[in-house]
C-alpha cells in the first residue's frame, strides 16, 4: 500500500536512478540531479514517470501526470525493473574489461 503514495516511487525511481549514474560516471549526485540523468539517458518511454517523481521531490503543487496511482506505480515499477536490468549489464561489462 505504501507505494500507492507518492513518496515511495519517487524514492525508489530517482534512487535506482542515482545509483546507475553513479555506476555509469564514477560520480555521486542529487536524487534531483540523477532525474535529469535519467530524462537525458533513458527513452521517451520513461520521462512520464522521472519528471513525475521529479514534480513529487521538488514539492510542487501541480496535479499528477497519472490519472490513479496504480498506473504511477506500474510505471514505477517497470522503470525500476529497466535501470536496475541495464545497471547490471553495465556492471557486467565493466567485470569482463577489467579481466575479472
Amino acid at each position: 500500500m505504501a507505494a500507492l503514495g507518492s513518496w515511495a516511487p519517487a524514492w525508489s525511481v530517482l534512487g535506482v536512478s542515482r545509483l546507475h549514474y553513479t555506476l555509469r560516471t564514477g560520480e555521486i549526485t542529487l536524487k534531483s540531479g540523477a532525474g535529469q540523468y535519467a530524462l537525458e539517458t533513458f527513452r521517451a518511454r520513461w520521462h512520464k514517470i522521472i519528471q513525475e517523481c521529479l514534480r513529487i521531490r521538488g514539492g510542487q503543487d501541480e496535479p499528477s501526470l497519472y490519472r490513479t496511482p496504480f498506473a504511477r506505480r506500474r510505471d514505477a515499477y517497470d522503470y525500476m525493473d529497466m535501470v536496475i536490468s541495464h545497471a547490471y549489464a553495465l556492471h557486467q561489462g565493466q567485470q569482463a574489461r577489467a579481466g575479472r
